[in-house]
């Protein structure tokens, strides 16, 4: 919150610093994009007026600012200018503009490659005339077609262009989709699927912005070459966004410092005396807060050296009963004189807000007593409680926490000057040799600990909030156990004080505490206390020469690299990869939250946002269906059954069962026990009620399209709803409201529609494979039908696709886990019917997990009660079907497809068990941000169940990893 105001000082003093532009000195950049003659005086006083507001604002904004969202300010703020430069042409030059059409296209080009038409991907596909020749006289072969076939949206690897499998369907269609709207980029699509060289070194180099400010002079002649080099600077932005987003990040740091300069890439830094001259009795001074970050002990320095004490300062954490308290200290702060008041986490005191901002905006009125040596202090996480008013007015500085193995470490032992470990705890000898190097091994994990929440669920599946204090905790349980036992290290005990006390206190999440558990083993082992122990695969990380000095030890962190290898958390290559898009996405996300309406009209003229909204609307009500299951009548079918005249729904022809079979018993009547377990079945139950549930989504979805379509005509009043609903269509979301009646998902609108459908179209399958079993075995109970004889394809296990006018359940062969709302109840069912076939508890009853593999020989035998499930991915691994077990993945690909499992149900007690470290204990989530609310079981919502997988590696290898598996992905 910055206020007008604010803005309007800063304004008038950058007009008062400003002088002729003689006196700037060191300000080449400026004097060369300064476009005027030496005599032209006021171009230039202006040009130096404009630079220095920019850095003014930037200045004043800066410092409360956090880390991750200061080059997001820094990038608003050059593309600001830029934009600003086409259309006022200001005395300050800058290496190329922006227009409105690039800023947006720049912003939304996944949200718009959406809507491009039919006619636009056949015009830039990327294909020549002989290539089109070419394919339409192999279209007779099926092969040939394929090869510039688009894939699938539910493919993993999406090979789009031959020779090019790291380009996805997402990416191709950016690239038509701007091939199409910017000239530079005409010749993309051709250049991508003719010259795999330019474009295999774009996809593997480090750096590709500075890459492409030069020509790409490799590869043949013949070879159609994408000069890039003639792209501006933005330009390089947006193709960077499309093809290497792991990569914007550093673009845009590289964009801001070629255009304003490398100070508004960097925060200055935190300087209590700077921000305490800055303020006055009129101004608090507000820290904000980051979990695990505390200013106090600085500003009780600060107040030490400014004053030689810190009696002048009144320090109170705000809480319940404390807001008395402070508006006392204030008071007094008042008549004592020459005081100090801070007031600590005013987030947890809101109904004290109100009264709190009465008291600074009396600071400001007329006649106001307030003693020019007061200051007010105050801290407060980021809550709409604190006064916007008083966010305004006062001076903001965010604290937090160092990013960064080697920032943390520097931290931890004072290279700061404010560490948690000192030098008397340090150079404690009554704790024997092994002290410094278990202090070392705690640091470093606790380091790892925090920084391991970058990477997302694959690090942590909830982000934990580890502080300060759970360090200083360990180390108290540390230096307790080796006073009490010495060189003698009791491991077991300190793996589980530091594990499931320290740490594993603040994990809620099972499958978090195994991985946080494994991770203390890494750094509390014996093998540890010897120097040059590497941590990682790499030996970047390792244990410290014996009997180092605290500084030595400084010394010693700050050789560290800057930039952290992700082996020292135990991740994969591509872990960082998916960290670092991630990471671009936020602020890509960050910069769209605060924009303004984007019309539609800036990329196409013939069609409004309403026009856009409106087609795909018509387009959904169009395809998705009414509900899971349509009666009609068909009298002229060939079916026995469809002779009767009409098909019913699932739930009807249950009904109609219930009451034959009733009918049958008051009649003293014998019923075949499978018409009876068909009516009892707990699959059927289960079907039914994921029937119910889709039927309740399609009904809501199909209304809330109908009212937006016609309060798009204009014929109704546009609710909140309807509008919320409009603007998510607009932005390819799914609206807030049809998420609150489906199931978990991550897709944006168009894939989760997709999804929808299949899903439909699944249990409508498998429903109507249900119906006809169940008028099967009635007519069959009736006698109208005859057994199956011994050889038919009954006798097949389950699992089978069987045909034919005999009594048999006719299953899917494979159950599709993903398409339910619901997958742990379609597997409890599974052990359900198990355990009543066996008359015995479902507690007793476990899955066996068998990997169906392309030379599998695997079989189900007649009588088994387990199925096939498919459709499953792996998070952060690949399945080898060659050797049957886990490997890692392949560069650049994190997720990959899981062939068919069997899943088994058999008596615990019968369990094999399997030879140890051989297999590992794979979770099963819904979605890939793999946490949810926590359940009565200790699991999340999103988890489904867990997986035994083979493996050649260590199972710790994988829970390092995060290796899990999902029943989908986002796209």
């Amino acid at each position: 919150q910055f206020s007008l105001s604010g803005f309007q000082r800063l304004f008038v003093s950058s007009i008062d610093i400003s002088t002729a532009p003689s006196s700037v000195e060191g300000s080449g950049r400026v004097k060369s994009r300064c476009s005027t003659a030496s005599d032209d005086v006021f171009d230039a006083h202006l040009a130096q007026m404009i630079v220095r507001l920019t850095e003014t604002v930037f200045s004043v904004v800066s410092p409360a600012l956090f880390s991750n969202h200061l080059l997001t300010f820094s990038f608003m703020l050059c593309s600001s200018i830029l934009r600003a430069n086409l259309r006022y042409k200001l005395a300050v030059s800058y290496d190329g503009d922006i227009t409105d059409t690039e800023w947006v296209i720049f912003l939304q080009s996944d949200v718009l490659a959406k809507l491009m038409d039919a006619d636009t991907r056949r015009r830039y596909d990327g294909l020549t005339a002989l290539d089109k020749l070419d394919l339409v006289t192999s279209s007779s072969t099926s092969t040939n077609e394929s090869e510039f076939k688009r894939p699938a949206a539910a493919v993993v690897s999406e090979v789009v262009i031959a020779g090019v499998d790291w380009i996805t369907e997402t990416m191709w269609e950016q690239c038509q989709f701007v091939s199409s709207e910017l000239s530079q980029f005409e010749s993309l699509c051709c250049c991508i699927r003719h010259n795999n060289q330019q474009w295999a070194l774009f996809s593997e180099v480090d750096d590709p912005y500075q890459l492409m400010t030069t020509s790409y002079t490799g590869g043949q002649e013949s070879d159609m070459v994408f000069p890039w080099e003639q792209l501006s600077p933005f330009l390089r932005l947006v193709l960077i966004k499309i093809l290497r987003a792991d990569k914007l990040t550093l673009a845009i740091r590289e964009f801001v410092c070629h255009q304003l300069g490398d100070r508004f890439i960097s925060a200055a830094s935190f300087d209590l005396k700077q921000i305490y001259e800055q303020a006055n009795a009129f101004t608090p001074i507000i820290f904000i807060l980051s979990p695990g970050s505390d200013p106090s002990s600085s500003v009780m320095r600060f107040a030490r050296e400014e004053r030689g004490s810190t009696l002048h300062i009144d320090m109170i954490s705000l809480g319940r009963g404390q807001a008395p308290k402070a508006e006392q200290l204030i008071q007094k702060a008042q008549i004592l004189k020459n005081r100090w008041v801070y007031l600590q986490n005013c987030h947890l005191a809101a109904s004290f807000m109100p009264r709190l901002q009465e008291i600074v905006e009396s600071f400001s009125k007329p006649g106001a007593d307030v003693d020019p040596q007061f200051r007010l202090w105050l801290s407060s996480k980021p809550d709409p409680c604190f006064p916007a008013s008083i966010l305004q007015t006062g001076l903001k500085v965010t604290v937090e926490q160092p990013r960064g193995l080697k920032p943390i470490l520097q931290r931890t032992f004072g290279a700061t000057g404010s560490g948690v470990v000192t030098d008397t705890l340090y150079d404690d000898d009554t704790l024997g040799t092994n002290w410094k190097m278990l202090l070392y091994s705690l640091s470093l994990f606790n380091a790892v600990v925090v920084e391991r929440a970058k990477y997302g669920a694959l690090g942590w599946n909830i982000p934990y909030e580890f502080t300060v204090s759970d360090l200083e905790v360990s180390l108290m349980q540390l230096h307790m156990l080796l006073s009490d036992h010495g060189d003698d290290i009791p491991w077991p005990a300190l793996l589980y004080l530091t594990g499931e006390v320290a740490y594993g206190g603040r994990v809620t999440d099972a499958w978090d505490r195994r991985c946080l558990n494994k991770l203390v083993a890494r750094f509390y082992q014996p093998e540890s206390l010897m120097p040059g122990f590497m941590f990682d695969v790499n030996g970047v990380y390792k244990s410290p020469p014996l009997d180092c000095t605290l500084a030595e030890i400084n010394s010693f962190v700050s050789t560290l690299p800057t930039s952290d290898h992700p082996e020292v958390f135990g991740m994969h290559h591509n872990a960082e990869k998916a960290f670092l898009q991630r990471e671009a996405m936020d602020i890509l996300t960050t910069i769209l939250t605060i924009q303004p309406r984007m019309s539609q009209d800036l990329i196409r003229s013939d069609q409004s946002s309403e026009d856009v909204v409106q087609s795909v609307v018509t387009d959904m009500i169009t395809r998705l269906p009414a509900c899971v299951e349509d009666e009609i009548v068909d009298p002229d079918s060939l079916d026995p059954i469809r002779k009767m005249g009409r098909k019913l729904g699932l739930p009807r022809v249950i009904s109609k069962l219930v009451r034959y079979v009733r009918s049958q018993q008051m009649k003293q009547l014998t019923v075949s026990p499978e018409l009876v377990s068909l009516m009892s079945s707990a699959m059927v139950t289960f079907l039914r009620q994921e029937i119910d549930r889709f039927n309740k989504l399609l009904t809501y979805i199909t209304t809330t399209l109908t009212s937006l379509r016609v309060a798009i005509n204009g014929e109704t009043v546009m609710s909140d709803s309807l509008e919320a609903c409009y603007n998510a269509i607009l932005h390819q979301k799914v609206p807030e409201q049809w998420r609150r009646h489906s199931y978990e998902s991550c897709k944006p609108l168009g894939a989760w529609i997709t999804d929808l459908i299949q899903r439909v179209d699944f249990i409508s399958m498998w429903s109507d494979r249900v119906v006809a079993t169940a008028e099967r075995y009635e007519l069959y109970d009736r006698q109208e039908l005859k057994p199956p004889s011994p050889n038919s394809s009954a006798s097949q296990g389950p699992g089978t696709d069987t045909g034919g006018e005999t009594c048999e359940w006719k299953q899917p062969r494979a159950y599709w886990l993903p398409a339910f709302f619901f997958p742990q109840g379609f597997l409890t069912a599974i052990l359900q019917t198990h355990a009543r076939l066996l008359s015995i508890s479902i507690d007793t009853v476990t899955f066996q997990y068998n990997v169906q593999n392309s030379e599998s020989t695997f079989t189900v035998r007649h009588g088994d009660s387990g199925v096939f499930v498919s459709g499953l991915f792996i998070d952060g691994a690949r399945w080898n079907t060659g050797q049957g077990a886990l490997e890692e993945s392949k560069p650049g690909f994190r997720y990959s497809r899981v062939p068919e499992i069997y899943f088994k149900p058999v008596k615990a007690d019968e369990c094999v068990p399997s030879e140890e470290g051989t297999r590992y204990e794979c979770p099963l989530y819904r979605t890939s941000r793999r946490a949810g609310s926590l359940t009565s079981t200790g699991h999340s919502t999103n988890f489904v169940t867990s997986v035994s997988l083979p493996t050649d590696t260590h199972p710790d290898h994988w829970v390092t990893r995060g290796v899990a598996l999902l029943c989908q992905l986002d796209h």
